[in-house]
């Protein structure tokens, strides 16, 4: 793998990605946070299951507020983790 220093680009066999984000501090958290998405999805394992137990915007909060917590407040890593639950993070309302 060959790389560009100055532009953070990594160049390999298969082309070019703009460098990794870290999506926890540590791989104890990130099993922690896959954790926490494995309750969160529980009884959404499929299209059907989900359209018969939507998230509630209560439910979606509370996974967000603890992955939060364990990822520091990192916001790009609160990012990654809404993608997971397909939540816009940027609408999403924090006073619920």
């Amino acid at each position: 793998m060959r790389g560009d220093a100055a532009s953070g680009v990594q160049r390999h066999a298969w082309g070019r990605f703009l460098g990794a984000k870290l999506i926890a501090p540590s791989i104890g958290v990130f099993a922690q946070c896959v954790g926490e998405l494995q309750g969160f999805a529980a009884g959404r394992s499929g299209l059907v299951e989900l359209d018969a137990n939507p998230p509630t915007p209560e439910q979606q909060a509370q996974f967000l507020r603890v992955i939060r917590s364990l990822t520091n407040g990192d916001q790009d890593t609160l990012v990654f983790w809404a993608v997971q639950i397909e939540l816009d993070l940027d609408a999403f309302d924090w006073s619920e």
